[in-house]
């Protein structure tokens, strides 16, 4: 059962939408870099961590808004159908967090794992076109 009014979820569904663009097109930025003459102060590494930054926080935003649970104050999916459920995955929630939360020692430390540092956006996008389409 939703804490919010049908009215103010429709006018709500504007910042999801945001959201949803934000992480395409940064998507669709990071995966096509360099191939049309885009230029950034910092180069194409600048340019790759912006489009990074960007997905991430936006895959973040709509992470909590689809896997996390009614909360007063907060709009997620289960206020729009009770019965969704979307298949959580903690490595891409711990991972968003540490990637968006730059200046922790954490993530110090995670940038001196090349393991831990690799983020797969075509793996992002794909968990959540999955969770989308059930």
């Amino acid at each position: 059962m939703t804490i919010y009014q049908n009215d103010f979820l429709i006018e709500y569904i504007e910042h999801i939408a945001y959201e949803m663009t934000g992480l395409i097109v940064s998507y669709i930025r990071l995966v096509n870099i360099g191939k049309y003459g885009e230029y950034h102060p910092l180069g194409i590494q600048g340019e790759k961590n912006d489009c990074l930054d960007l997905m991430t926080l936006h895959f973040r935003n709509l992470y909590e808004f689809f896997c996390f649970p009614s909360k007063k104050g907060y709009v997620r999916a289960v206020d729009y159908c009770s019965q969704f459920q979307a298949k959580t995955n903690d490595w891409f929630n711990q991972k968003a967090n540490n990637q968006v939360s730059h200046l922790t020692v954490k993530r110090h430390e995670l940038a001196k794992d090349f393991s831990t540092k690799s983020w797969n956006s075509n793996e992002v996008m794909k968990w959540l076109i999955i969770n989308l389409q059930d």
